[in-house]
């Protein structure tokens, strides 16, 4: 007979297969997309499709750290938190839309319908993110594999449908493809989640300030590593070219399976750490140290083979050789990310949002520099992740000297709390 430690171990692999699942199928399409864009389009046309992405993803962070990590670990049944969430959401929609066409015509990507469907595409890709996080909120993650699934499906069908009828793809056309699947995906989630989840929303000024203050440096932090490779990525765009934006964008292409996993972790790891610090759940010890090992290993042990089959991997996937030094220093970038991603979610779950900004900040700002000196003196575009790195360096010794800070505080709290005989 099972016992409880037993049972309650085979419901954590069981979850933590479901929330890989999900990533596995939002990230895969993401990767199957680039590839396609990489083999389509030509070096040039990829990095343009890259850019498109890398606002995307800073957009989803921004909004994600906002709304959807307010949405988890945040008690959204209160009514003024439903309010702020609501209209923090609808804010955010709004600007994501105007940033989109804004960034295509600023850095020349394309006409006025590419601008259109991208900020379309943006808003429908946030507001599925809504609903992915009220499930993940729900610890309902085999609903959310089924939501994804559903996006990758439409998202994928819809390209073979252009593909098919005699059409040239075009990165209009891509957007367009991924715009389906948002919809797809919003309609499912609609199905999917309680009534419960809709009521009495609406928009008003209570609880703005309640959702501020957990989430305003919640998503400037989430946000900051993927601002930080759009930066990089417009400083090649402005200091080499488009091409060379293509071109490291191809050697993290050939690391994207590792992401996928570690951005999976993510989602599981804060959503168990946030229902530990309610009490909802029996705390595992050393969960960090334990995922930080097995992400760190998963990470480092692909890069090594990835490295070493380069040119072939890169052909097969991108259509171009890869220089092993890129896939090298993309692993080294994605081993940092790894190696610090448990602490921010522990530091999350307990509301030093923050600690985690200010940290992440000296992350971002370290790697940019580098970055700007190396490019300025002449450096190759493919030390770009190695550059990048030395951010997270600093960034992984301060994260884990202040979670080790934050439990010996939240230890004390403990202490303090319990009554004396």
């Amino acid at each position: 007979m099972s016992g409880p430690s037993e049972v309650g171990s085979r419901f954590m692999l069981t979850r933590a297969a479901a929330a890989m699942g999900s990533q596995v199928a939002n990230a895969g399409t993401s990767l199957a997309l680039q590839l396609i864009a990489a083999h389509s389009l030509g070096l040039a046309g990829y990095g343009a499709f890259a850019l498109c992405l890398s606002l995307l993803t800073t957009a989803t962070a921004l909004y994600t750290g906002y709304v959807g990590d307010g949405i988890v670990v945040l008690g959204r049944e209160a009514q003024p938190v439903r309010t702020g969430l609501a209209t923090s959401a609808l804010t955010l929609l709004g600007l994501s839309f105007a940033a989109a066409v804004v960034l295509v015509f600023v850095l020349h990507l394309g006409g006025a319908w590419v601008a259109l469907t991208y900020a379309v595409m943006v808003v429908g890709w946030l507001t599925e993110e809504t609903g992915r996080r009220i499930l993940e909120a729900r610890l309902e993650f085999f609903a959310l594999v089924l939501n994804d699934t559903v996006y990758a499906v439409a998202t994928l069908a819809t390209v073979a449908v252009i593909v098919f009828t005699g059409h040239h793809l075009t990165l209009l056309l891509l957007l367009f493809s991924m715009t389906v699947g948002a919809v797809a995906a919003i309609a499912t989630a609609t199905v999917q989640l309680p009534a419960a989840e809709y009521r009495e929303l609406r928009l008003g000024r209570d609880g703005v300030r309640t959702v501020a203050r957990f989430s305003i440096w919640r998503s400037l932090q989430a946000s900051l590593r993927p601002t930080q490779l759009l930066l990089a990525r417009i400083a090649l765009l402005q200091l080499v070219s488009l091409a060379a934006v293509g071109g490291v964008e191809a050697g993290r292409l050939v690391m994207a399976p590792v992401q996928t996993v570690i951005n999976g972790a993510g989602g599981l790891l804060l959503s168990t750490s946030a229902q530990t610090e309610r009490g909802a759940m029996t705390a595992r010890e050393r969960l960090a140290e334990w995922s930080t090992g097995i992400l760190v290993a998963v990470t480092v042990l692909t890069g090594l083979v990835a490295g070493v089959l380069a040119h072939p991997v890169g052909v097969i996937m991108t259509g171009h050789p890869v220089p092993p030094l890129l896939i090298f220093g993309w692993t080294v970038y994605l081993t940092t990310w790894a190696a610090v991603l448990p602490c921010v979610t522990e530091l999350v779950a307990r509301k030093l949002t923050r600690t985690v900004f200010n940290i992440r900040v000296a992350d971002t700002v370290i790697g940019l520099a580098a970055l700007l000196v190396g490019l300025a003196c002449g450096s190759s575009a493919d030390w770009t992740p190695w550059l990048l790195s030395i951010g997270g360096v600093v960034s992984a010794w301060w994260m884990w000297r202040e979670t080790l800070r934050s439990r010996q505080s939240a230890r004390t709290r403990m202490l303090a709390e319990v009554p004396h005989a």
